[in-house]
């Protein structure tokens, strides 16, 4: 399930999408989340709704169909909001094209753009 949403956050304009895992985390091969970015986004926002809280800290690699690396985030925290823990994980959207990318464990969401 992805929850999309866009507004403008300080210098340039920010989309945000919830993505929340499907059954539990979701494996190589799982269902695929599409996200459709409007024109003139600077900033993909996303929400990473935790299964469960585990950690003290995560780390979250982006990853295009190719296999090739397109952000790495290190000592990312979880945030509470509606009684739900998640990651937020701000992706300059100029590193984007049209692609499938996933998220490479801890936060294994499956694919995902």
């Amino acid at each position: 399930m992805a929850i999309r949403s866009f507004q403008s956050v300080g210098p340039g304009r920010v989309f945000e999408a919830t993505l929340v895992p499907a059954h539990g985390v979701i494996r190589e091969g799982g269902e695929m989340q599409t996200i459709s970015m409007p024109p003139d986004t600077d900033t993909v926002r996303l929400n990473l709704v935790l299964p469960t809280d585990q950690y003290r800290d995560y780390g979250v690699e982006l990853l295009a169909s190719d296999g090739r690396s397109v952000l790495t985030q290190e000592n990312l925290h979880s945030v509470e909001a509606s009684a739900k823990k998640s990651l937020l994980v701000d992706v300059p959207a100029h590193l984007l094209n049209r692609d499938a990318f996933r998220l490479k464990p801890p936060c294994t969401f499956g694919s995902i753009f």
